[in-house]
């Protein structure tokens, strides 16, 4: 995987508000912990609403 798959890494944020749906290998790729903190990556996530993002330094 890389660009928009989510292989790199570079596109991991935390969403801190808004709905959000994860493709089936982001749900897979992180842990329960990661998810339910909000950690996603970006090229895999489908907003269903305004989101507002907290980058993660990779």
């Amino acid at each position: 995987m890389g660009c928009i798959g989510g292989g790199c890494g570079i596109c991991k944020m935390r969403i801190t508000k808004g709905q959000y749906k994860l493709n089936d290998w982001a749900a897979k790729a992180l842990s329960e912990e990661k998810k339910k903190n909000g950690h996603v990556f970006l090229g895999q996530t489908y907003p269903l609403s305004a989101l507002q993002l907290v980058y993660i330094p990779k």
